[in-house]
Order: C-alpha cells, then sequence, then structure tokens
C-alpha cells in the first residue's frame, strides 16, 4: 500500500510598498492641488479704483477688458441701525416706484440695456446694465440714475399701487407659507431688538405715502452713504468720477451719518442714563427662540434653523463660506441615499456687524424627526471629524463660484458695492483666494466651535409641525446630546 505524502508549501504572501518620494509614480498622483500664487493669476485684472469725493461721495470702477457689458449703479446704505420705525418697509416701496413718472426704462431699453432697483436689510441699490459697452452709455446710464435720485418724479398713484401689490405679495407669503415668509421671521426671531430683525416688506398696519416715500429719501440719501460703482468693458475711472462729481455736486442732503450718530449718543445718554448703548458699542444681540406656524392642511413641514453667524468683516467670514459648501455637500450626498427631504437650502448670510448661518428644509410630516437629526449631526459632527478631502473639494466649490460671477457685470458691481459700504474697500481677489486656500482641518474645527457647538438657535417651523422637534431638542443636539 502506498502512502502518499503531501507536503504542505507555506504560499507566498506579497506585500505592497509605498513608493519612495523620489518615484516617478508620485511625483504626478498628488490627490491634493498645489498652492499657486494667486497674485500671478490675477495679475491681467484691473485693479479696483476707488475715489472719495470732497463731499464724501465714493466713486469705484472696475475695468473688465473683455467684456461687451457695462453695468453702472448707486448703493445707498439708508443706516438700518440709526433709522425710525416710521420707516419700516418705506425702501421696498421706494424700489419698485423710483422709476416711474420717467420714460427711462424707454431710454435704457434704446441703449441695449434694462433697468434694476434691489433692496436688502442694509442696503438699497439702482442699477442700469448695457449690452453694448463704452464710455458714452456708461455716462448716460449714470446721468439718468442721479437724475432719477436727485429729482424724483413718481406720484400719489404710483405709491398706493406699488403698496397694495406688496401688501398683497405678503399676504401671499403668509398664506402659503414660503421660504421668504419663515427667513423674514426667522430674522425678527434671532434679532428681536436689534436691526436686522426688521421686516424688508413692513408692517401691514402701516400705511407708506408718497410723504414718506420722499421724506425718506431726503433724509437717507446723502453722499456719505451712496457709493457710484461702474463696472464692464470701457470703463475709465475719471470720467466716471469726474461725472459724479458734477451729479452730486450737493454737500449733503437731509441728515448726515455721523450728525445722526452724535444725536442718538447724546439722546441715549440724557434719557437712559445708559453707559453703553448701541450707539456706542453697536452690537445685535441673538435671541434664541422658536416660533410655529402649525396648518393642518398642509401635506410637508417646514422649517428653519440658524445660529449666530459672521458679519462682513469678521476674521471668520471665510471659513463660514467653505463650512457652508462643505455641509452642501455631505448633507445632499446623505439626503440622496436617504431620500428623507423634499428640498433643503444652506444659507450664510453676512451683514455689517452680524450674520446668519442656518438651514431650511422640507420634508412628509413622517421623516422630520429624521431628517432635523440628520442635519444636527452633520452640523456638531465637524468640531471633531471633518475629511481633507470633503475640505478640498468645498474650497474649489466657493473658488469656482466667484470665477463664474467675475464675467457678469452686474455681480462684479454688486460684489463692489455691498463690499465698500459694509467695510470700505474691496478685498483683492487674489487676497480672497489665499484666505480661501489657507482654510484647513483646524480652522474648521475652531469655527464650528465658535458658532454652532453649545450655541443659542433659533428655530422656525410651518405646515405639517407634528414631526418637527421643539428648540430644546435643537438645542441639546448643539452640543451633542441626545
Amino acid at each position: 500500500m502506498l502512502k502518499h505524502h503531501l507536503k504542505l508549501v507555506p504560499r507566498r504572501r506579497t506585500f505592497w510598498t509605498a513608493a519612495p518620494p523620489s518615484s516617478p509614480f508620485t511625483k504626478y498622483s498628488e490627490n491634493y492641488p498645489s498652492k499657486i500664487d494667486h497674485k500671478i493669476l490675477f495679475s491681467s485684472l484691473p485693479p479696483t479704483q476707488l475715489t472719495r469725493l470732497p463731499n464724501r461721495l465714493r466713486v469705484a470702477t472696475q475695468l473688465l477688458p473683455t467684456n461687451n457689458t457695462t453695468t453702472v449703479g448707486i448703493w445707498v446704505d439708508p443706516g438700518p441701525y440709526l433709522t425710525s420705525s416710521k420707516w419700516k418697509g418705506v425702501n421696498h416701496v421706494l424700489d419698485r416706484v423710483i422709476y416711474k413718472g420717467t420714460d427711462l426704462e424707454k431710454e435704457i431699453a434704446m441703449m441695449g440695456g434694462d433697468l434694476l432697483a434691489l433692496t436688502s436689510r442694509e442696503q438699497i441699490s439702482f442699477q442700469a446694465t448695457n449690452l453694448i459697452g463704452g464710455g458714452g452709455d456708461v455716462s448716460l446710464a449714470l446721468q439718468f440714475l442721479g437724475a432719477v435720485l436727485e429729482y424724483p418724479r413718481f406720484g400719489d398713484e404710483d405709491v398706493h399701487r406699488e403698496f397694495a401689490m406688496v401688501s398683497r405679495e405678503r399676504q401671499e407669503a403668509e398664506d402659503q407659507l414660503a421660504k421668504e415668509f419663515l427667513l423674514e421671521h426667522l430674522h425678527a426671531c434671532a434679532f428681536e431688538i436689534s436691526a436686522p430683525g426688521t421686516p424688508i416688506v413692513g408692517s401691514a398696519t402701516k400705511v407708506i405715502t408718497k410723504e414718506d416715500v420722499r421724506n425718506y429719501m431726503s433724509e437717507h440719501f446723502t453722499p456719505d452713504r451712496m457709493v457710484v460703482v461702474a463696472a464692464g468693458g470701457g470703463i475709465r475711472h475719471e470720467e466716471i468720477t469726474e461725472q459724479a462729481k458734477s451729479i452730486f455736486n450737493k454737500p449733503g442732503r437731509g441728515v448726515s451719518l455721523d450728525r445722526l450718530v452724535k444725536q442718538g449718543k447724546d439722546l441715549y445718554k440724557k434719557v437712559l442714563r445708559a453707559p453703553k448703548i448701541l450707539f456706542e458699542e453697536p452690537e445685535d444681540i441673538f435671541t434664541g427662540s422658536e416660533v410655529r406656524f402649525e396648518d393642518c392642511g398642509e401635506a410637508l413641514g417646514k422649517f428653519a434653523i440658524a445660529f449666530k453667524g459672521a458679519s462682513w468683516s469678521d476674521a471668520d467670514s471665510v471659513q463660514l463660506m467653505v463650512i457652508k459648501e462643505l455641509l452642501s455637500s455631505t448633507l445632499l450626498a446623505r439626503l440622496g441615499s436617504e431620500g428623507i427631504a423634499e428640498n433643503m437650502t444652506i444659507f450664510n448670510t453676512n451683514y455689517k456687524d452680524v450674520g446668519l448661518f442656518g438651514v431650511y428644509a422640507i420634508s412628509k410630516p413622517e421623516f422630520s424627526g429624521d431628517l432635523a437629526s440628520l442635519v444636527m449631526l452633520e452640523l456638531t459632527q465637524l468640531c471633531s471629524k471633518v475629511s481633507r478631502d470633503d475640505l478640498v473639494r468645498a474650497r474649489n466649490k466657493v473658488k469656482a463660484s466667484l470665477l463664474l460671477n467675475m464675467d457678469k457685470t452686474k455681480c462684479v458691481a454688486e460684489d463692489i458695492g455691498c463690499q465698500i459700504l459694509a467695510h470700505g474697500q474691496r478685498i483683492p481677489y487674489a487676497e480672497l483666494f489665499e484666505d480661501i486656500d489657507a482654510v484647513d482641518v483646524k480652522d474648521i474645527k475652531a469655527v464650528v466651535s465658535r458658532f454652532i457647538y453649545n450655541q443659542d438657535i433659533v428655530v422656525v417651523a410651518a405646515g405639517a409641525v407634528q414631526g418637527i422637534p421643539d428648540y430644546n431638542w435643537f438645542r441639546r443636539r448643539t452640543f451633542g446630546c441626545s
């Protein structure tokens, strides 16, 4: 009988080791982009030129050599921290009636352009865009805008008609529980006694007349609160400056900003006897709160949560821009797999002295609790867990959105006007991109710890709110407790 002896030979195992740093296989395989000198990248873009006139009017221009359109506009800071409650909603009516009673829209249309008037919580702007660039077109558009602001021609019927339309739109937004309605109440709850809480559309109980609008303009549209901006092809800074000087040659109408500040200080010191007041140390008081608008007939539940964010000049404003894109990527990826949200938006709003950072979401009632848990989990875990791949992707998305807006003269002009009114200058693209690339994992964790971790939160819910957790539930989740 033969015996078969089997000898087990151990199988040779192959271990892959990392290639040495000098290996040609890793020379071009770095997953993360290397740092570049953004000054070289933007060297061909002319700088933004800024001039302050003797009457304190500021003129800013941006030449875009390859662009065939031009946008000229006037940005005004009406001073929300200094205006009284009687002006609530006036600027929203103003941007609708400012061109009434004139042929300005027809004249601009004949030049191949269009007109625009926009109102925000802190600023109001009047813009004209021409499809064909050229110094003559810019000069004519600036003359038109200056004439409209200096000598408005709207009448009583125009104001009454637009005020009725604003009231109707406000009522429709309330009936439909629209996103604008929730965000208005979000601001009102977050800043109960501060200027950002003032509703843009005004109050339903106050009727606005032509005298209100004209008095508002004469009191708040002073040269020290205005910025003339021109962006696009064919822009010449010296010509725009000289023309602005001739149009707005008055030393100042109404009450200047400095005078109102002084009056506010004297008044509050005399009446309230307070050693520290908002006029001396401007600070917007953020209040953690909750408001709900239940409607059993609604099929969806809507909620918005927000934290106190960064102002325009805050050192962490750039980090919050990156965090917004970071959350957008991670939350959308999770929602795509979970399927518990109908819609979601992450917002990061900056104001002169404060900001709001939060999430607006819509879901079915049975998924509202899971959606709220997912949102709070993604927000708070950024304090301790940040993927470098996601961070690089978020930085690139922020830079890409900025680059895409560089070809749009409206976006460039709006960016210039907002930045100059907010902190007196425009940050160069090279400097801004360097700040974005400098954001690292430690910065993300530190900023999330400052603005989100264990911080007050504002909650606004509407529609089918049965499954949406209450304020205490959201507040506990800000520091990871169940």
